[in-house]
């Protein structure tokens, strides 16, 4: 629980020098951090403080569970920061995958 709470506190004030590479070895544990009962909230962390760079990594991760995400209730709030603070030419592939379900 505790190095939980470190990783959401390096997300908040940290810049993305220092989040870049923690960002990068967590994206391929994207999914899991969602749903897990503390993980959801260092997930959170990084969609609400990354910059585009960081939150770059996490796209093609999001794509891959999109789905999954998007009916998740922490998942969905991840997906939207992506949304929101990624330029619309990152995240084609994103919304596209997430609107083919509708």
């Amino acid at each position: 629980v505790h190095a939980c709470r470190m990783v959401q506190r390096l997300m908040e004030i940290c810049d993305d020098e220092i989040r870049l590479p923690v960002v990068a070895e967590l994206r391929t544990h994207l999914e899991y951090l969602v749903n897990h009962k503390y993980g959801n909230h260092v997930a959170h962390r990084i969609s609400e403080h990354c910059g585009p760079a960081a939150l770059g990594l996490l796209l093609p991760e999001a794509a891959l569970a999109a789905r999954d995400l998007a009916r998740h209730a922490y998942g969905c709030r991840v997906l939207q920061h992506l949304i929101e603070r990624c330029p619309a030419s990152l995240t084609e592939d994103l919304t596209a995958t997430i609107l083919e379900d509708q």
